[in-house]
């Protein structure tokens, strides 16, 4: 009876066990790792490199070095939805911490972030004569944006990096309003973005920029090409879909080329794609943290040097539009550059930032470097980078 019993007991944990672990599984690669793990389309996996940025943890013998990690790691402690928070200063870490859902190995999901990213791209075609201009009209690559009398096609590329192609007022936080929709979630809730019917291979970039469900769009063409700041994928989009057909690559690939390959990374990334392979270019790239603070030193240092890129990334981040407000994206900000967010009101700096709380933020006059990842949005983050300065 006894052995019965136990043998019972045994198998019931086991069965208890392997259930927490699945479903710990099934979370971690649902906010953590993201959308890849339910997609059904195939992302571009970019390489690690075979020369591996060192990254050094600051010594902390200094005393606001000391203070900053501590406040850090207070913060961390009393978040409930942060994931992962990295502290780097010259270069060298200062915090590192992990939480929840958040492991050193795992890859972070970085949701809009991957705007900024598209940037760094499209700055590289600029200076490597891929695009001949950032005043070339976006319909003179992509012929298809010429239809249906579409101001993607009208707009030229620094246009569409500003969101200011007017393209539609947005129904939902830079979404448009689609007749019969672009599909539904398990739920029954109708899907409102672009991002999930692409992963699950119900529409395509196509569809979107200048297809089907550009068709349907109801609010469309609400401003001319340049008049208003409106926060909408499909500016980043269409701006994607011109460097794809100057340069035959994908934008994934495309930076995998230029910038990932530069900046030491000790892990491979993933970009998602459309069911035709065609990059999901404003929400679709994760990474390891340490790589993700890679990237923001590389970034750093290209902010700072000579030459062509580095003169482009100056102005993709300082403010080249008002931020209108007529989407709830980035109330925090004041401007917005070349899809990057300027002008926080609270913590200096230029930043990629990714909707459920993802940020990536440069102060570059301090060489200062903050990300986190995030399940879902929190108040009071900028106080950290704010008060990290107010204490130098």
């Amino acid at each position: 009876m006894k052995t019965r019993i136990l043998i019972t007991g045994v198998i019931s944990g086991l069965v208890y066990l392997g259930w927490v672990s699945l479903v710990f599984a099934v979370q971690e690669k649902f906010v953590v790792g993201g959308y890849p793990a339910v997609s059904k389309t195939t992302p571009h996996k970019l390489a690690p490199s075979n020369d591996i940025m060192d990254l050094k943890k600051n010594d902390l013998t200094e005393k606001l070095d000391r203070r900053a990690n501590k406040h850090a790691e207070r913060w961390l402690e009393k978040s409930k939805k942060t994931n992962a928070l990295l502290l780097i200063k010259n270069g060298d870490i200062i915090f590192e911490g992990y939480k929840s859902l958040g492991r050193e190995g795992s890859e972070f999901y970085s949701m809009s972030m991957s705007k900024s990213l598209t940037s760094l791209a499209i700055g590289k075609a600029l200076c490597d004569g891929t695009l001949r201009s950032l005043d070339d009209l976006a319909g003179d690559y992509v012929s298809e944006l010429k239809l249906n009398n579409n101001n993607l096609g009208r707009s030229s590329i620094r246009q569409l990096l500003m969101m200011s192609s007017g393209n539609w007022l947005p129904a939902f936080k830079g979404q448009p309003k689609v007749k019969g929709g672009m599909g539904f979630y398990p739920n029954g809730s109708e899907m409102k973005g672009s991002a999930w019917p692409m992963r699950l291979g119900l529409i395509t970039v196509a569809d979107y920029l200048w297809g089907d469900v550009w068709r349907r769009v109801e609010n469309k063409n609400v401003f001319k090409p340049g008049e208003k700041f409106i926060y909408a994928i499909a500016d980043t989009m269409a701006a994607a879909v011109v460097l794809e057909r100057a340069s035959n690559l994908s934008v994934a690939a495309y930076f995998e080329k230029h910038v990932w390959s530069q900046i030491g990374a000790e892990a491979s990334a993933r970009w998602e794609a459309d069911k035709l392979g065609v990059s999901l270019a404003g929400a679709g790239f994760q990474a390891r943290l340490r790589d993700w603070g890679r990237l923001a030193i590389w970034i750093l240092e290209a902010h700072a040097s000579k030459g062509c890129f580095g003169d482009y990334l100056r102005q993709a981040t300082r403010k080249q539009i008002n931020n209108t407000r007529l989407t709830k994206a980035g109330k925090i900000f004041e401007g917005y550059g070349y899809q990057w967010w300027t002008d926080n009101k609270i913590a200096a700096g230029f930043w990629a930032v990714g909707v459920g709380s993802q940020y990536l933020g440069i102060n570059p006059k301090s060489s200062k470097i903050i990300i986190k990842f995030s399940q879902e949005g929190e108040d009071g983050f900028f106080n950290i980078f704010r008060k990290w300065h107010a204490d130098y």
